[in-house]
């Protein structure tokens, strides 16, 4: 039986960057030929659905989370149904995707989500104005990840998916936990910021969830490039989940996403491109092990955007030296004059006028000299930084090389008849 790798993210609070990554993720295994599931679980601010949504209002008949999740779309409907016609595909990108809710315009939308029954539990608590039944809330919790885990496991493998991700809601939800508890979830992955708000609201969030044992990840992202480092290591651990290499902030991705366009997981976004891809190998093992030759091509990228920075920052450091050197040598030719002064000049107050002239001037630019000093240590310490980057890309592309030869070299396993 095929295996499917299905995977939840989720996210303490908004803004850390969740369903950027969501989104990476789907477009860079559909472009590799996977079919890939992305499905919208937020029901608030419906992020993912915002850069579909200009397509799907043309067509309003196709499935969506909430149908799934209020039973509007049933079994007997999704037996009936061929996937290619209740599922709305992206032309451009090749992703399936799975709107959080299609009505866009509709009353209940206006008001927000939250109060349009999302888990029949609003609407029971502001109908009958008493404070909930906890029992309940957990019968219709168990209800819903019923549902939840036989809709998806059905049209997963109806759809004849390789990959499904679920982008949950930001924050602890009733919606987040269905998800989180339904089997057909293999792996989780928390993603958050370094500012200590996120770490705390992610913190949060895994109080209430953390009784849920499933495979688990955290990522840092919109790091620095100093702290990328700082956030990759394992030991960096905010909640004690395995901590996957920190993403850096790529000014590329916020354009694209202030435009309403995918982020590029391609050459011509390598550095951020390459992080995805690192991701990937750990969150989606057998369906990495497929892609190597597009991973590759990404790694090749980021060397030659790593070359570049490295150019650049040599021609900067070299200006920064001239510099200095231009200041060692005036500051050297002022002790000579002050030398020639003291020595061979008659001590009257032009004297000492004049080197007293020269010691401020040379002080002065002994200060001047000593400014450049600072950031090109900085720079010394980026420079070291690219280069060991551009060391481990070179390893990892030589692994990789090597992995596809012994694969074609190794011979093919074979079954008596």
């Amino acid at each position: 039986m095929k295996e499917v790798e299905t995977l939840a993210i989720l996210s303490g609070k908004g803004g850390s960057g969740k369903t950027t990554i969501a989104l990476s993720f789907a477009q860079m295994f559909a472009a590799s030929g996977k079919r890939v599931l992305l499905i919208d679980c937020d029901l608030c601010t419906y992020g993912a659905t915002f850069f579909f949504q200009d397509e799907l209002e043309k067509k309003e008949t196709h499935l969506s989370f909430l149908d799934i999740l209020i039973g509007s779309f049933d079994e007997d409907q999704l037996n009936e149904s061929d996937v290619s016609s209740i599922i709305f595909c992206d032309k451009d990108t090749n992703i399936n995707f799975i709107p959080s809710y299609l009505k866009f315009n509709a009353p209940e939308m206006k008001k927000g989500v939250n109060n349009y029954n999302v888990l029949n539990l609003l609407k029971f608590i502001l109908q009958y104005q008493r404070e909930p039944d906890y029992r309940e809330v957990g019968t219709l919790i168990q209800e819903k990840t019923k549902i939840i885990d036989r809709m998806f496991s059905k049209l997963i493998k109806k759809g004849n998916y390789d990959i499904a991700i679920f982008d949950c809601q930001s924050g602890y939800s009733l919606e987040t936990e269905v998800i989180n508890r339904a089997e057909l979830i293999n792996k989780r992955l928390y993603v958050f910021e370094t500012d200590i708000i996120s770490k705390s609201a992610a913190n949060a969030m895994n109080k209430q969830l953390n009784y849920i044992e499933k495979e688990t990840h955290q990522v840092y992202n919109k790091t620095t490039s100093p702290e990328q480092k700082i956030y990759s290591d394992p030991n960096k651990s905010h909640l004690t989940y395995n901590n996957l290499k920190a993403i850096e902030f790529s000014w590329a991705v916020k354009a694209a996403y202030s435009q309403k366009k995918l982020p590029s997981i391609d050459v011509s976004n390598p550095l951020f491109s390459n992080t995805i891809c690192d991701l990937a190998k750990s969150l989606f093992p057998l369906s990495y092990s497929t892609i190597r030759d597009f991973v590759i091509e990404i790694k090749k990228g980021a060397l030659n955007d790593l070359n570049k920075n490295l150019y650049e920052l040599t021609k900067k450091m070299k200006a920064r030296s001239q510099w200095i050197k231009f200041l060692g040598f005036t500051n050297g030719a002022i002790v000579l004059v002050m030398c020639a002064i003291l020595f061979w000049g008659n001590i009257n107050i032009d004297t000492i006028m004049a080197t007293t002239v020269a010691i401020v001037i040379l002080f002065t630019i002994i200060g001047w000299s000593m400014k450049p000093l600072k950031p090109l240590k900085k720079d010394l310490r980026e420079r070291d930084k690219l280069a060991n980057e551009y060391e481990t890309l070179l390893n990892e592309i030589d692994v990789l090389h090597n992995t596809i030869k012994d694969e074609s070299n190794s011979p093919s396993e074979t079954t008596d008849v």
